[in-house]
């Protein structure tokens, strides 16, 4: 019987990426806690489902970000976009450690409405 290893990810979702003087950062939305992970089970369409546990679809995630050590964003942003690259995050977080996810959303397109007025005479 394997032991099983278990992390946190700390999600940043639903803000976006400001640069600033002091560099990059992540602005707006919130913040949500997900524990206990078995690393042995993670994927990226796992970390799909986590974004959509946040409250947000699939299809609304342009990118996902994780961030290397306790530094600033700035510099130490990895994507991940497929196995290979969730896979390699794990590299950067220990047993019961907690590593930072950012998502950044696809811009939705604005939905115009045309509206058609007629104008009627009155008589009094």
């Amino acid at each position: 019987m394997g032991t099983d290893t278990y992390v946190e990810l700390r999600w940043f979702i639903g803000g976006r990426f400001e640069h600033t003087n002091g560099g990059l950062v992540y602005v707006g939305g919130k913040v949500k806690l997900i524990k206990k992970i078995d690393v042995d089970n993670i994927s990226y369409w796992m970390l799909l489902k986590m974004v959509e546990d946040c409250g947000y679809s699939k299809d609304e995630v342009s990118k996902i970000f994780y961030r290397v050590s306790n530094m600033g964003i700035s510099n130490v942003l990895r994507e991940v976009s497929d196995d290979s690259t969730t896979f390699g995050l794990l590299t950067y977080v220990s047993e019961g450690g907690s590593l930072d996810m950012y998502v950044e959303q696809n811009v939705l397109a604005p939905t115009y409405v045309v509206a058609r007025c007629v104008a009627k005479e009155f008589v009094w």
